[in-house]
C-alpha cells in the first residue's frame, strides 16, 4: 500500500476512540478531485454567533482539513477544529469527520459535479454523539470568481427517531498561487449561519 495511503488508515483508525462536544464547523471543500496521490491541507477558522442570556457571544473555530487523492477519481478527507469564544484564551476541541468523494460529471476548466458520504462526531451534525453524512458538491473553475456549493443530508445515530437535518454551505475559491487558493463562504446548519474564510496548500 502506498505509504501516503498507510498514514491516512492509520489517522482514520483513530477516529473510533474520539468523542466531542457540538460545535460549528465550515464546509472547506470543493468537487474538483485531487487525482492520485495528491494531497492538501487546508487551513481556515469560522465566525459564528450564538445568543447566551440578553446578548449575543461571538465565537471562532479554528480548522484543518487534509485530503488524499486515493486514486484519479476517489478523494479521502479528515476534517478536524476548535471552538473558542472572542475574548477568552480557551479552545474546546471540534471532533472529526472522515469522508469520501467520488466525481459524477467532469469539464476541466469548466464546472466539476461530484458526490460522496461520511461519518463522524461533533462538529454541531450529530449533537454530541455520532452520525454519518451524504454529500452532494458543486464547482466552477471559470475566472473571475469561482464558485463552489456543498450540501449534506446529516443522519445523527443517537437522536431516538429518524431525525434528517440538512447542511449547506457555499461561496468564492481564488487562486492564490500555484500551490494555495484561499476560500469564502457562508454556512447553514440548523439555522446557524456562520462565516468561513480558509487557505488550501496543494503538495
Amino acid at each position: 500500500m502506498h505509504r501516503g495511503r498507510r498514514m491516512w488508515v492509520a489517522v482514520v483508525g483513530l477516529v473510533a476512540a474520539l468523542s466531542v462536544h457540538a460545535a460549528a464547523i465550515n464546509l472547506f471543500q470543493t468537487a474538483e478531485p485531487l487525482g492520485s496521490g495528491g494531497s492538501t491541507l487546508t487551513v481556515g477558522t469560522g465566525l459564528v454567533s450564538r445568543k447566551a442570556g440578553g446578548g449575543t457571544e461571538w465565537f471562532l473555530t479554528p480548522q484543518l482539513r487534509f485530503t488524499l487523492g486515493w486514486s484519479d477519481t476517489i478523494d479521502l478527507g479528515i476534517h478536524t477544529g476548535g471552538l473558542s469564544r472572542v475574548g477568552t484564551a480557551k479552545v474546546d476541541w471540534l471532533g472529526i469527520l472522515v469522508d469520501v468523494e467520488i466525481p459524477l460529471m467532469r469539464r476541466p476548466g469548466a464546472f466539476t459535479f461530484a458526490w460522496g458520504a461520511g461519518a463522524g462526531t461533533g462538529l454541531d451534525l450529530f449533537g454530541e454523539g455520532w452520525g454519518a453524512f451524504g454529500q452532494l458538491l458543486f464547482e466552477t473553475q471559470a475566472t473571475p470568481l469561482p464558485i463552489f456549493v456543498v450540501y449534506r443530508p446529516v443522519f445523527p445515530f443517537d437522536a431516538g427517531t429518524f431525525a434528517l437535518a440538512h447542511y449547506v454551505a457555499g461561496g468564492v475559491w481564488l487562486r492564490l498561487a500555484p500551490i494555495a487558493r484561499g476560500f469564502l463562504m457562508i454556512d447553514l446548519t440548523r439555522e446557524q449561519w456562520s462565516v468561513g474564510f480558509g487557505v488550501e496548500f496543494l503538495f
